[in-house]
């Protein structure tokens, strides 16, 4: 009989053998409790503590835990603490419940350190002291609300006008690495960027967010932000390694002129930028090459420039949009998202493309911050 599945509570003689340690001591003698953490999807950062009465996952709003997740079901599944031991019960869903990879049947015993994969979320069972545990969601907090600070300094999806932006931006911890933005330089220039700055956390996201600032507020002294390659080099002047905790980062930055359908582009250290276009069969490559920004005290960053014909698309992205581990150990490549960019037949949302992606990953889980932009130029 397998250790994790039983359709009944096992009879309290033989708890010892299959939850020993910590599960065997009620809550309150040692000043412990059982904990419910979401450590991955879109509800990541929230924490429950089990109590007398049994609780419910689902996608609905009467659950005690709701996952806004289209994989997750309305009512998803049940769990409850029956001293000493926590079980997770599926509740009929569509796409299953799986407790350390294996899928459940019936009332399953869900030991500490498990993790629960119910979507695209993992939940970890945790038995920890209470007063560490509020200190824990207390930092948790704020994190999430350096989390917000970050996501409210990405700009609106634009529907309208002479350029046409849609975005994506899914960070692979509370907070992520990757930036994105853009803005009219005058009435005629449209400025656009992404970044992602080497690592995962709160450095990297807070030098993520110096970097989306500088261009934000274009606060390069003798630096014409109309020129890609004077922002590069400018911001690799700025912003070196040296005096930034070892930090550097990738860019990819563009310019386009609406009068004369000219773009302007430099890149460093940054997957090239695919481009669609009636006249041609596949994606075009673009970028500059270039080192990551920040890694050497002078660079010499170059731009290229093109037109774009009427009804082009440009995909601007990160590495993390194609370096995803499939189900079978192997791992996505740049050629196959090219390949996925080049069979778009019409306009489709970024956050489409999130899906469609994450569909593919292993465990539905994509590891690297996820950012993406779609421009159309009609």
């Amino acid at each position: 009989m397998n250790d994790t599945e039983h359709t009944t509570p096992m009879d309290e003689d033989k708890t010892g053998f299959f939850a020993p340690g910590p599960l065997l001591r009620k809550d309150g003698d040692d000043g412990n409790a059982h904990y419910l953490l979401v450590i991955d999807g879109g509800e990541r950062g929230r924490v429950l503590e089990l109590g007398a009465e049994p609780l419910t996952i689902g996608r609905h709003s009467d659950n005690a835990l709701r996952l806004p997740d289209h994989c997750v079901s309305k009512q998803h599944c049940r769990v409850s603490l029956q001293h000493p031991l926590v079980w997770v019960e599926d509740l009929g869903s569509t796409n299953g419940t799986f407790l350390d990879e294996r899928k459940i049947a019936g009332q399953t015993l869900w030991p500490v350190d498990g993790l629960l994969r119910i979507g695209n979320h993992v939940l970890k069972h945790e038995y920890r002291h209470k007063p560490s545990m509020r200190e824990s969601e207390t930092l948790a907090a704020d994190l999430q609300k350096a989390s917000e600070y970050v996501q409210s300094l990405l700009p609106p999806p634009l529907g309208q006008g002479p350029v046409r932006v849609d975005w994506c931006f899914v960070p692979s911890a509370v907070l992520g690495g990757d930036s994105l933005g853009y803005d009219w330089l005058d009435a005629d220039r449209f400025a656009f960027y992404l970044v992602d700055v080497c690592g995962h956390g709160v450095g990297p996201a807070m030098h993520a967010v110096s970097v989306l600032n500088v261009l934000r507020h274009k606060s390069l002294a003798n630096v014409d932000f109309g020129q890609p390659a004077q922002v590069l080099n400018g911001l690799n002047a700025a912003l070196g390694m040296e005096q930034h905790g070892e930090m550097f980062f990738s860019i990819w930055y563009g310019v386009y002129r609406v009068s004369s359908r000219r773009l302007v582009f430099a890149s460093g250290g940054h997957p090239p930028a695919l481009l669609l276009s009636p006249d041609q069969d596949a994606a075009r490559d673009l970028t500059t090459g270039g080192l990551f920004v920040g890694v050497l005290p002078t660079g010499e960053f170059q731009q290229q420039e093109l037109a774009l014909p009427p009804a082009s698309t440009l995909w601007v992205y990160s590495d993390g949009v194609f370096e995803i581990s499939l189900p079978d150990g192997g791992e996505w490549s740049l050629g196959e998202f090219r390949a996925l960019v080049t069979g778009q037949t019409g306009p489709v949302p970024a956050q489409a493309v999130y899906r469609e992606i994450a569909a593919l990953a292993h465990q539905g889980r994509i590891n690297d911050d996820f950012s993406l932009m779609i421009l159309r130029f009609p």
